[in-house]
């Protein structure tokens, strides 16, 4: 009798089983109602709906945390599991790989070298098969990152051989400021920079005036979509700093994020105090 209720709760998400109420009773926090992932469970269960949680789920046993919103950032759909979740200024810790740092009584993940270079992470896909990603990032700039010329910025991707492009939050030299013909500034600046090969990226900077290799700038943060000024579409997506990507195939990869300077910290850094990233 024992084996056979556990079977039947296994295959019933998020619901009690054995009833004749075809399982909509929901036990929002038991690992006798496990789900195959957080939408199987937002899917099959309307009491489930708006109810962002922890919850169990099966092959194998684990609890994670369900956004259960219908949130328009993420294509106004429930039940995203979240693979990520960092917010320095609640005092979180950086993942592995980023070095926690701060300036001016502002606390930030860092790259671990004062070398360039990409700095990668990775957030565990929990082994569920996902096509749709949906995040945010936020950061400060410090110095003159290059935007497009060298990529500046944090880069999502997954996969290994080759990485797969999922988003990136870019940062370049000036919001509207012409220095070097605009060259290092973003697409969507005053004076436009370089353009990007991709369409699935945010690009902003920190200062709207001439950029100084020395200088924080932690007034105006990063991909937030506030502070551009007149003429400047890079504050323009109404879902800033969240982005929606759904993928070109169903995947299994983790998810990695790389802080990407390309030049000695003398010259520039990223500077990132939020991050948070959901599969479906």
């Amino acid at each position: 009798m024992i084996k056979l209720i556990i079977v039947l709760v296994l295959h019933c998400a998020g619901k009690l089983v054995g009833t004749n109420e075809q399982c909509d009773f929901y036990q929002f926090d038991h690992p006798f109602y496990p789900g195959e992932s957080c939408k199987e469970i937002y899917d099959s269960n309307t009491q489930t709906h708006n109810r962002s949680g922890y919850y169990w789920l099966i092959n194998p046993l684990r609890h994670v945390y369900c956004d259960m919103e219908q949130r328009s950032e993420c294509g106004n759909i429930g039940g995203w599991t979240r693979i990520a979740s960092v917010n320095i200024t609640r005092g979180d810790e950086c993942p592995t790989g980023w070095n926690k740092s701060s300036h001016d009584g502002i606390s930030f993940c860092r790259s671990p070298s004062d070398n360039g270079g990409c700095y990668r992470t990775l957030f565990s896909s929990k082994g569920i098969s996902y096509q749709k990603v949906c995040g945010m990032a936020r950061g400060y700039q410090k110095g003159s990152p290059d935007a497009f010329v060298s990529n500046d910025g944090v880069i999502i991707t997954h996969g290994r051989n080759p990485r797969v492009h999922i988003w990136s939050y870019i940062a370049g030299h000036s919001d509207e400021d012409p220095e070097f013909g605009g060259f290092y500034n973003c697409p969507c600046a005053v004076v436009p920079g370089q353009n990007s090969s991709s369409n699935n990226y945010y690009c902003e900077s920190g200062t709207n005036d001439r950029s100084s290799s020395s200088a924080y700038y932690l007034s105006d943060p990063l991909w937030d979509g506030f502070d551009c000024p007149t003429g400047n579409t890079c504050c323009d997506n109404p879902n800033l700093p969240w982005f929606y990507r759904e993928l070109d195939m169903t995947t299994l990869d983790d998810v990695e994020v790389g802080i990407c300077p390309d030049e000695n910290i003398s010259d520039e850094a990223l500077l990132v105090d939020q991050l948070e990233l959901y599969i479906q």
